[in-house]
């Protein structure tokens, strides 16, 4: 624990995806995604491809602020479910009883 610590701290705590460990649906969606966008391309003008490029712009960053918040809701609620295990930790002792 006192490593990932150190790392939040010393801002080296790695919480991005590896994307390198694409599954094969997610790798055939990107590369479709990218033959799309480059057969699209090749049919606009200058102008739309600007507009092309701020409306990509655009999504990539409300779905950056998406991840940031999901991300966000996620860790809390992971924490409130730390929070119930400690809550009564008596739960797993025995009440009257002498179990010894």
């Amino acid at each position: 624990m006192k490593r990932i610590l150190e790392a939040l701290a010393n801002d080296a705590l790695r919480v991005e995806a590896d994307v390198g460990k694409r599954s094969k649906d997610h790798q055939k969606v990107l590369e479709l995604s990218s033959k799309l966008q480059d057969e699209l391309e090749e049919k606009l003008g200058q102008k739309e491809k600007e507009l092309f490029e701020e409306l990509m712009d655009t999504m990539a960053s409300e779905s950056s602020y998406y991840a940031q918040e999901r991300f966000i809701y996620g860790y809390r609620l992971g924490v409130l479910m730390t929070m119930e295990v400690f809550s009564d930790p008596d739960i797993f002792v025995w009440k009257g009883m002498d179990r010894t």
